[in-house]
């Protein structure tokens, strides 16, 4: 094994800008001796070599130049890790002796003798087989092993291991060998973000504590679920900008069917809208509504915005679908705006510890605009689905649900504004906006002046692909 510790205190001292007497200085030994490490003829001990890696901010290996791939330890890893995938146990458990009395310390070698001993164990499909003395006290060596390596963990070389993974492990080793109150005691003591919920949950099960453990599981439900839809949001913006519209579409049904399903119960009825004078709606009139109406909401006015840019790639008119879909997200909205309900309760769990929170809009209105308003760099959609919800909030009476036609001039791209006549060139004029609507609301600064398009030099502008 070739060290390449000489080199490297040069080439480290000399990146830094050090001469050999300010190296010596700062480690408090003689010009002399950092001159002898440099020329190899002299080695700094180990105390010093920590205290040099630690000056030049690099690990000991590196340092030392020591390349863990190519040592005997990470040889015997990686060995013990093929016997493992192909599930070859016995040849394993055969080594598995002379590697942890060869490499002790050895974080990587460790881990993989505890695998193989865990491993080999669980894979015994017969349970009697699993219940033997053997079996037994290979779960007990992995515990041991697996402890072990948690203490050295910073040396390990594979970033899929982490100390939730081994705690885990080590956990379902305390149940296998039917000490349920120990597996749930010690995931309980490492349980870092909730993570150990479900394994708790189900050891809790076993041990017939059946309102705990249903607590556990249905919090960690709640919280996956809404980790899910948090994941799609990512998703789709990637799909949308690279134009995969009909993966997309597919999946976005898929989500809407998935949010649909969670929605609670009382949310599915009819909602009456609170007298004002009342300080609270009476039974008959209180609805609650789950987090899940929203996102159902918001997943809708997705999809409408999916069609729209499809319409426009293709040049197809998908304005019926996009109508469907903002209408059925302004009603899921409307019933959840009623009763907000950010608890994240489904229809089959009802804890209330979290607050959910996806940032867009303090009302689901609110994040229906947003979702439209994501749309704007595609102008030809952006039209299309502004004109079409604007249209829908003006035939349900809820005009206030518009976005305001001087949005696109208030940002600084007026040309995005939608020219007074595109609705009747384009087949569609009961689709148009009634040119009151902007004063019945108050809002007379909101009104498109009849010479806009004109003025801003656009007369010609028009949607390509869907008919508003």
């Amino acid at each position: 094994m070739e060290l390449k510790l000489s080199q490297n205190i040069k080439a480290r001292r000399k990146k830094c800008g050090f001469t050999q007497e300010q190296l010596a200085e700062a480690m408090g030994v003689s010009v002399g001796t950092v001159s002898k490490w440099e020329s190899g003829i002299s080695y700094p001990d180990i105390e010093m070599v920590a205290a040099l890696a630690d000056f030049f901010q690099e690990s000991v290996d590196a340092l030392l130049g020591y390349q863990w791939e190519q040592s005997s330890a990470g040889q015997t890893a990686r060995r013990l890790k093929a016997l493992r995938g192909e599930r070859r146990y016995e040849e394993g458990l055969a080594e598995v002796k002379s590697a942890l009395q060869k490499f002790p310390y050895q974080s990587d070698v460790l881990y993989e003798c505890g695998e193989l001993l865990f491993q080999s164990t669980i894979a015994q499909t017969h349970p009697a087989a699993r219940g033997s003395k053997t079996s037994e006290r290979n779960l007990l060596l992995a515990v041991d092993v697996f402890e072990k390596t948690i203490q050295l963990l910073e040396q390990n070389h594979n970033p899929a291991v982490s100390k939730t993974d081994i705690h885990q492990k080590i956990g379902t080793i305390y149940g296998v060998l039917g000490q349920k109150e120990a597996a749930v005691s010690y995931l309980e003591q490492h349980n870092s973000s909730h993570l150990n919920d479900w394994m708790i949950s189900n050891f809790l099960t076993d041990l017939k504590q059946y309102p705990r453990a249903w607590e556990l599981a249905a919090e960690m439900f709640q919280r996956r679920a809404f980790e899910l839809f948090q994941c799609y949001w990512v998703m789709y913006a990637v799909l949308i900008n690279t134009e995969k519209y009909n993966d997309l579409l597919e999946f976005a049904v898929w989500m809407e069917q998935f949010c649909l399903s969670l929605q609670d119960n009382a949310s599915l009825c009819s909602v009456q809208r609170p007298s004002k004078t009342a300080r609270r709606p009476n039974s008959l009139q209180y609805n609650k509504s789950g987090y899940y109406v929203r996102a159902t909401a918001i997943t809708e006015a997705m999809i409408a915005t999916v069609y729209a840019y499809k319409g426009t790639a293709e040049h197809k008119d998908y304005a019926p679908d996009i109508r469907n879909y903002l209408q059925k997200a302004a009603k899921h909205a409307e019933i959840f705006d009623n009763f907000p309900d950010y608890s994240g309760k489904t229809r089959f769990t009802n804890c209330c510890r979290e607050t959910l929170y996806d940032g867009h809009g303090k009302s689901a209105v609110l994040a229906i605009q947003d979702v439209i308003l994501y749309s704007r760099e595609n102008e030809a959609a952006f039209f299309v689905l502004r004109s079409i919800y604007n249209n829908i909030a003006a035939e349900t009476g809820h005009t206030e649900w518009n976005i305001p036609d001087d949005f696109a001039a208030e940002t600084g791209h007026a040309e995005r504004n939608i020219p007074d006549d595109f609705a009747a060139e384009t087949g569609h004029a009961k689709w148009n906006i009634p040119d009151d609507i902007a004063m019945e609301t108050g809002h007379a600064e909101w009104n498109i002046p009849d010479d806009f398009a004109a003025e801003s030099s656009h007369t010609k502008r028009r949607s390509h692909g869907n008919k508003i």
